[in-house]
């Protein structure tokens, strides 16, 4: 089944194509890496598939429907960026951080029952994170933070997750760590993964698509793929495909052997 579609999708500002034309399709359960350079256009890429920007043309659809008009958010997990700036301004704990991904599940009044508390917590477990739960977001570490967005975004059990550059912030460490937290997410729950990275190497441990634009589509495939692709050595040159596809093996290598 197709949870994402972009088919011949243009989205304009200030008379510039921050989208060109893109067309790629995300089957259930795939983990795909959005890769690409500052500006390229991988924030508004999310935001057209969520609704928050409208295409200027082409057509997107979100488990079969326009984005305009679909409603049933429970399925999608959302992560943006710097999506913490604001709850470190407010005595927010952990535990209510996460049941604030409840909400738009409810229907008015929206209120958190003895249930949703139950499922809150048996998300911050999963995420083994509960020694955390009533320390306030403010407080916590930047890989923490991210664990309790991540928590709020699952809480619901989304079908699909969304996540905008979501180890920007962190350490080598803390985005290592955080990165195969997604991935097996993904392999264990059949969760779909878009990840928006500025890493083309390094996320080829994790996912099994990238799809990286600049502007245009550059290319939508698998890294074996990639590294035979055509498009791919005009864009980057033959030599910079090289290095980049041996990055990736290397570092997939190491990433095997330290997960054995």
């Amino acid at each position: 089944m197709s949870v994402v579609e972009f088919k011949k999708v243009t989205y304009i500002a200030s008379g510039k194509a921050v989208l060109d034309n893109i067309s790629f399709t995300v089957s259930q359960g795939n983990f795909v890496g959005i890769v690409g350079q500052n500006g390229s256009g991988k924030t508004t890429l999310i935001k057209t598939l969520l609704g928050l920007l409208e295409k200027s043309s082409g057509e997107v659809k979100l488990f079969g429907e326009n984005p305009a008009r679909f409603r049933d958010w429970k399925k999608v997990g959302y992560i943006p960026q710097k999506v913490m700036t604001g709850e470190n301004r407010f005595p927010l704990t952990a535990s209510e951080a996460v049941g604030l991904g409840l909400l738009s599940g409810m229907k008015s009044p929206k209120s958190i029952d003895s249930a949703d508390r139950a499922k809150v917590k048996a998300t911050l477990e999963t995420l083994n994170i509960t020694g955390i739960a009533d320390k306030l977001v403010g407080s916590l570490s930047g890989g923490q933070q991210q664990r309790v967005m991540l928590a709020r975004a699952l809480v619901n059990d989304p079908e699909l997750l969304v996540l905008d550059e979501p180890t920007a912030a962190l350490d080598v460490s803390a985005g290592e760590a955080f990165m195969k937290l997604i991935r097996d997410l993904n392999e264990m729950r059949k969760v779909t993964v878009l990840l928006v990275t500025h890493d083309i190497a390094n996320i080829g441990k994790y996912a099994d698509k990238m799809l990286y634009i600049d502007n245009k589509m550059v290319f939508f495939g698998t890294f074996g793929d990639f590294c035979v692709s055509p498009d791919a050595a005009l864009y980057f040159g033959k030599y910079a495909q090289h290095i980049i596809c041996h990055r990736h093996d290397h570092e997939r290598a190491e990433g095997v052997a330290r997960d054995v």
